[in-house]
């Protein structure tokens, strides 16, 4: 995405879930529903540490910024969501 006019497109990411190593993979992810290794393992993080995912996101993608940051599954964790993850992002 770099190499493109930053004007020329939207992006969006989410937050809230982080990949971490799994210290016990057994081949592949499908009770989450997700055919996929599973060598990370998906954690939910809504602290403003967790939130630093997205400048992993802008990293990866080589932009300054996203236009849109979703938050991942924060029914159950609003407050903190709010005062948090919404705050550091």
């Amino acid at each position: 995405m770099a190499s493109r006019p930053r004007a020329e497109y939207v992006i969006s990411t989410k937050v809230g879930r982080l990949l971490v190593p799994d210290d016990a993979p057994r081949g592949m992810d499908l009770d989450a529903g997700f055919a996929v290794p599973d060598t990370l393992r998906r954690r939910l993080d809504y602290s403003a540490t967790g939130s630093g995912a997205l400048e992993d996101s802008l990293e990866r993608l080589g932009v300054d910024h996203v236009d849109i940051a979703l938050v991942h599954d924060p029914d159950l964790h609003v407050p903190q969501v709010i005062v948090e993850t919404v705050r550091s992002c």
